[in-house]
């Protein structure tokens, strides 16, 4: 019975990153995909945004980090 439920969840995994893999317009092959699923799980970004314009969606992300940020203290305050 264990057996039947490993292969359900890896068949629901399959079928949504198969969904993600069509909504980007640029062509990225099935395990790239899956690799930047992986790297990207647990990160808050627009997957699909990234996976097309990957360069401008990274530099969005860092100057909103930037912008966040604290200033750094200085040592001889």
């Amino acid at each position: 019975m264990n057996f039947f439920r490993h292969v359900q969840v890896v068949l629901i995994a399959n079928l949504l990153i198969t969904v993600l893999s069509r909504s980007i317009k640029r062509n990225c092959a099935f395990s790239q995909v899956v690799t930047m699923v992986r790297l990207t799980l647990m990160y808050y970004i627009d997957f699909v945004a990234f996976m097309e314009n990957p360069d401008k969606t990274w530099n969005n992300i860092l100057t909103k980090e930037e912008q966040k940020a604290p200033p750094e203290p200085s040592l001889f305050d």
